[in-house]
């Protein structure tokens, strides 16, 4: 059989470098599996932890991370923060912190499974990468916690229909800066 020409080798295997998963991939990924499993063991921690409730969701959320850790953009991955969400709110005694610890949880595994969906699977990032990736991670987390104080501030006062005024607005707004722009023409 004869041998095939030296370009079709090379293009061969560059081909096959494409689907080597990169160390940097495997960190992000790791550290969203970290996050969700730590998660889960907060939100069934306690009395509550014993039961065939708790091992289905153990299961689900397996389910997501291993879907996950697989392809980092697959819809699987919805399995496992909805699990725990549920989880959670099943509770009887929900103390403040805990929710509060799972929620920050569960924002630091879908932030770093969102970077590894979206990076090149064998690309490395280099010093500026991480740095953007990290300034990006650092807003959303402290406007969260933000936004949790002010929800944990606001839980004792009692607030009238008036209310629902400003959380539409408030929520328009979001959406309004969040709605890709056109480019401007000039």
């Amino acid at each position: 059989m004869p041998r095939p020409p030296r370009f079709i080798d090379a293009t061969a295997e560059q081909l096959l470098q494409l689907r080597v998963v990169s160390s940097h991939q495997w960190l992000l990924r790791l550290i969203g599996a970290a996050a969700a499993l730590a998660a889960l063991t907060l939100a069934l921690s306690g009395q509550f932890s014993a039961n065939l409730g708790a091992l289905m969701v153990s299961g689900l959320v397996v389910i997501g991370v291993l879907g996950q850790m697989r392809w980092p953009d697959t819809e699987l991955g919805l399995l496992g923060p909805l699990a725990i969400v549920l989880a959670v709110m099943a509770r009887p005694q929900l103390p403040l912190w805990l929710a509060a610890a799972v929620g920050l949880l569960l924002l630091v595994a879908h932030m770093s499974f969102a970077a590894a969906a979206m990076f090149p699977v064998h690309g490395v990032l280099n010093r500026s990468g991480w740095s953007l990736l990290l300034r990006a991670a650092g807003a959303a987390i402290g406007l969260a916690v933000l936004g949790s104080a002010l929800v944990t501030a606001a839980m004792g006062v009692v607030l009238g229909p008036w209310a629902m005024l400003p959380a539409v607005l408030a929520a328009l707004a979001l959406l309004v800066a969040m709605l890709p722009r056109a480019p401007l023409d000039g």
